[in-house]
């Protein structure tokens, strides 16, 4: 799809940023990058924005950066859904943001820190539960909006660039710079982080990463991994099979069950097109042969063997 150029109720040119389908993927919300405090609600079917909003006033002294870094839907797969609400974060605040709400500010809950967690990225679970990701590596899991954290996983240090939740919870796929990071999320019983402090059961953290003899191989100088996918679920199986990510020009895929036996360096690097960043990978529905991969004016299907691209 085409779109025109975006514009302000100011007349002044939008940058799409953290773009999120909605309301049964009728509508898309996303931020403007050179004003993140302000979201727009484009309508797909119109092809016009119909309603330009935000979390609460700019310089609200209960919450002094407005601006939100990041937004989900309420729940996992929720573009699908009439959902109205779906979740907003800024550096050191948690949003449930309902478009109905007949004013600029559209925060019906929120959860506001005096000190900075320094949030960056959010993703929600199919039950509504919460994990979010922060500069500093940290990840705290929430069972709902309005709620301190029930459990909080530490990481590796480095910044969480990206977050992806398994469809049935009990998986966390964080995407730093360099490597992924796998956690679990189940604990003894029936219970998850989600709804109980993990305590003594936190996970070790699962380290994705590529060796150096690969590296060298491939002429990897330097790492920057997209967004970390999972594939689709499997409803026979009940699991996940492959994660999928990408940097440079090279897409990387894991097999998920052999990661999850200890195999961490079996994953396979493909290499798409010469001197082209590719800035996002995805598995296609139903088909792990496929891999759906996106550059800045290229949209792609990589196999194991082959790849065709359409410009637009």
């Amino acid at each position: 799809m085409n779109f025109p150029v975006l514009k302000t109720e100011e007349g002044e040119v939008i940058r799409p940023q953290n773009v999120m389908l909605h309301n049964q993927e009728k509508q898309m919300i996303f931020s403007d990058a050179q004003d993140p405090s302000k979201l727009f609600n484009f309508d797909l079917e119109s092809g016009k924005i119909v309603e330009e909003f935000r979390a609460e006033k700019k310089g609200n002294a209960k919450s002094d950066v407005s601006n939100l870094v990041h937004i989900t839907n309420k729940e996992r797969n929720g573009q699908t859904q009439s959902e109205q609400t779906f979740v907003g974060i800024n550096e050191r605040a948690i949003y449930t943001l309902d478009p109905r709400i007949n004013k600029k500010e559209k925060a019906a809950e929120s959860k506001v820190y005096k000190t900075n967690p320094l949030f960056n990225k959010v993703a929600t679970t199919i039950n509504g539960g919460l994990a979010i990701g922060s500069l500093n590596g940290c990840i705290r899991l929430y069972k709902q909006v309005g709620q301190n954290a029930k459990t909080l996983l530490p990481g590796l240090g480095d910044p969480i660039r990206a977050i992806e939740m398994s469809v049935d919870g009990k998986w966390i796929l964080a995407t730093t710079q360099t490597y992924l990071l796998l956690l679990s999320t189940s604990c003894k019983g029936e219970k998850n982080g989600f709804e109980a402090s993990m305590g003594k059961e936190k996970p070790v953290p699962v380290k994705l990463q590529l060796n150096v003899k690969d590296l060298a191989k491939h002429q990897i100088k330097s790492l920057d991994f997209t967004a970390a996918h999972f594939n689709n679920f499997s409803h026979s199986n009940k699991y996940h099979t492959g994660i999928v990510t990408s940097t440079g020009p090279f897409v990387v895929t894991w097999n998920l069950q052999r990661v999850l036996k200890g195999l961490r360096n079996q994953y396979q690097i493909i290499k798409v097109k010469e001197q082209q960043k590719l800035v996002d990978s995805q598995f296609q529905f139903d088909n792990d042969e496929n891999i759906l991969v996106t550059e800045s004016k290229n949209l792609g299907v990589q196999t194991r063997s082959k790849k065709v691209f359409i410009n637009y």
